[in-house]
């Protein structure tokens, strides 16, 4: 319909239509192919937002191929016009996959899931974390002696006695089945469970256990007649790492450059608004557990570090704020006017430039933590010293200090396993939205 909706229209501004109507019906095919290659989904995103990059990114393909041609093949018309093309091809699939995803979302699937009680819980756990177009509504449990008592504890579900009864759970509606293979369901039932499945026209999912994986990394595959999912590796190559470091720290120093005025404007207003220095400089740690000095500029009043633990021990014993390795307040007494303003537009931020250009932080990465912080991490935290501290990152785009300490070492550990300059890109992007919604800043 995109394809379709934009070749019409470009076509009747003055495009040549040959040209236009094989750019337009080449969209599908190059939207397929990008989905395809990235595993058709967003990571750390939503659908919505998924299909938004997925557009992008096949705009950027199709664009580049047809300048390619044009400059050797002489397609005929202006490129502005095939290039205007694109825009609307792009425009008008990511708001078409948008809106189906929205639609999906308000009118859920229902979804049976299947499989050891254990895992039937975590998997319910997990779905509602992340709503989807399939929405658990019903749920099997094996193995556990009291399935009904079990099931209400987790949202009043309705309970399948036993997989001879999923047949007639499809039939009455269900749309979908998701399988959690173990013990209490072995490869000869999942496979008897499949073939009743597909005889009552539904969908069956088979989990793997893999939570927060990018899809990108799974294959298909066969070892001798069992079929596997392999899962790719998620090192980044050395060549990604040092474009990564170099993109960064030439991007720190023009945006320093380009930033001055700014820079001047925020340091005279925190001079002014109260006594002490401008720039707030702080031992934090980096890469590989490396600590070094991170500057911010001042939102607090000279001395707040001092008050910090007096503050921390009567917030904590009054049960403001739930125990955990942060420390933030909506409205901690110790920032002045000007820092709020700073805090509310991410302005603060801005000399970490500095450390992005010395290479001791990047753009993105994980939030920097304090040393004291990291003396309380858990042995699995500190895989998120294995690549640099950030100014943008998981945690920041996703709430920032609204998330609780669980979600944050979810998003740091996720981001320090799996990043890639594509997560990357779109972490950037998204950072332009969380700045402006101001969500979690404080």
């Amino acid at each position: 319909m995109a394809a379709g909706l934009a070749g019409l229209g470009v076509a009747a501004a003055g495009g040549a239509a040959p040209p236009v109507v094989a750019t337009a019906a080449c969209w599908p095919l190059v939207g397929s192919a990008v989905r395809w290659r990235h595993g058709g989904d967003a990571a750390e995103g939503s659908a919505p937002g998924a299909a938004t990059v997925t557009a992008v990114r096949a705009g950027a393909v199709l664009a580049l191929v047809l300048l390619l041609a044009d400059a050797f093949l002489d397609l005929g018309p202006d490129p502005r016009h095939l290039l205007a093309l694109v825009a609307v091809l792009v425009v008008l699939g990511a708001a078409g996959q948008t809106t189906r995803a929205r639609v999906a979302r308000l009118h859920p699937s229902p979804l049976l899931v299947v499989g050891p009680t254990e895992q039937v819980v975590g998997a319910v756990t997990e779905l509602a974390r992340r709503p989807d177009r399939w929405t658990p509504s019903a749920v099997c449990l094996l193995g556990a002696e009291d399935r009904t008592t079990v099931a209400r504890e987790i949202d009043g579900l309705t309970v399948v006695p036993d997989l001879d009864d999923v047949g007639a759970w499809v039939s009455a509606g269900g749309r979908g089945v998701l399988a959690l293979p173990g013990a209490c369901l072995p490869a000869a039932r999942l496979q008897d469970l499949g073939r009743l499945v597909d005889d009552a026209g539904a969908r069956l999912f088979v989990g793997t256990g893999l939570v927060d994986l990018p899809l990108r990394r799974l294959r298909s595959g066969a070892l001798g007649s069992l079929r596997v999912l392999r899962v790719g590796s998620g090192r980044p190559s050395p060549v990604a790492r040092a474009a990564k470091v170099a993109v960064e720290r030439g991007g720190a120093v023009l945006g320093l450059l380009l930033l001055l005025p700014v820079l001047l404007v925020v340091a005279a207003a925190v001079r002014r608004d109260s006594p002490g220095p401008v720039l707030f400089r702080q031992t934090r740690v980096g890469l590989h557990g490396e600590p070094f000095t991170m500057l911010k500029f001042r939102t607090m009043h000279d001395g707040a570090d001092a008050r910090r633990a007096s503050l921390e021990d009567a917030v904590r014993r009054s049960g403001a704020v739930a125990p955990g390795v942060l420390f933030k307040l909506p409205a901690d007494p110790r920032v002045t006017r000007v820092g709020r303003v700073l805090r509310r537009w991410s302005l603060d931020e801005l000399p970490q430039l500095v450390n992005v250009a010395r290479g001791e932080m990047a753009m993105v990465g994980p939030r920097p933590a304090l040393p004291a912080e990291v003396e309380r991490y858990p042995s699995e935290m500190h895989r998120r010293l294995t690549v640099r501290p950030g100014i943008t990152g998981l945690w920041q785009v996703s709430g920032r200090s609204d998330l609780s300490w669980d979600e944050t070492v979810r998003l740091d550990l996720h981001y320090a396993d799996h990043w890639s300059l594509d997560l990357d890109l779109r972490i950037l992007v998204r950072t332009i939205g969380a700045v402006l919604s101001h969500r979690g800043a404080y």
